[in-house]
């Protein structure tokens, strides 16, 4: 789960929304720019999360009773997460599969060493990928280049919902796209988001996510929170894209 915390509220965004949204985000992305097998592609961007099943296994709630953001879960879990997210994106395509694999391991290869049921699945991706890689018949750039759009989706997504847009029209770089160039956010003072460059064949669209908002601030357990979710009041937040 994503967490925003205000004064009176808990707002919601489970992990797979933000992958969807990930998905609007580069859908409209400039043909002559686009990678391989596209629509496997925006498959991959809006799957890229799909082990975060929240209430599958793990905790939910932090020792405080609070709702947990997924940047809170312990190395077990996420080993788990992990190795259930790529099963599930292979099931689907292997180019799914490749492109959700680079993303585990673009994750967590920073963390290799710190549990060696980590160090297993990071082997195992390198494995993996270079098995599907063959069977593809693709080169190691087409599959870096396809990555790297699932990963700028991934980052403006998680830019939006997490609230990270500065304040007074200040930019905040997204990723570098499959062109390798660098592109930046800001949001004008009418709540217009900006992209410069504007990677995008129109000129302006509207994304939107869904949020659950929460009254209750701690939760006595995983049960309680999730009977408060599916209870709780959904609304979406949307934001207007436009060219500069």
């Amino acid at each position: 789960m994503i967490t925003n915390q205000t004064d009176d509220e808990w707002e919601i965004i489970f992990q797979r929304a933000h992958a969807l949204l990930a998905a609007k985000l580069v859908t409209y992305w400039r043909p002559e720019d686009r990678p391989l097998r596209w629509t496997e592609t925006l498959n991959a961007v809006a799957q890229h999360d799909n082990g975060w099943q929240e209430w599958e296994a793990g905790e939910r709630l932090t020792d405080a009773g609070a709702p947990r953001n997924f940047m809170q879960l312990p190395l077990p879990e996420v080993v788990i997460q992990g190795e259930r997210v790529v099963t599930r994106a292979w099931h689907q395509s292997m180019w799914v599969g490749l492109l959700v694999s680079r993303h585990i391991s673009h994750l967590h290869e920073r963390r290799r060493g710190a549990l060696a049921s980590l160090d297993d699945l990071l082997d195992e991706q390198i494995e993996l990928r270079e098995k599907w890689r063959a069977a593809l018949d693709v080169s190691r750039e087409d599959v870096d280049r396809a990555y790297s759009l699932l990963r700028w989706g991934d980052s403006f997504s998680l830019i939006l919902c997490m609230q990270r847009l500065p304040v007074d029209e200040r930019a905040v770089e997204i990723e570098r796209g499959p062109d390798g160039q660098r592109y930046d956010v800001f949001q004008r003072t009418d709540g217009v988001v900006v992209v410069q460059p504007w990677p995008y064949d129109r000129d302006s669209f509207r994304v939107s996510v869904d949020c659950h908002y929460l009254t209750q601030a701690t939760f006595a357990d995983d049960d309680e929170l999730a009977q408060a979710l599916r209870q709780a009041q959904v609304r979406q937040r949307v934001w207007e894209l436009r060219r500069a």
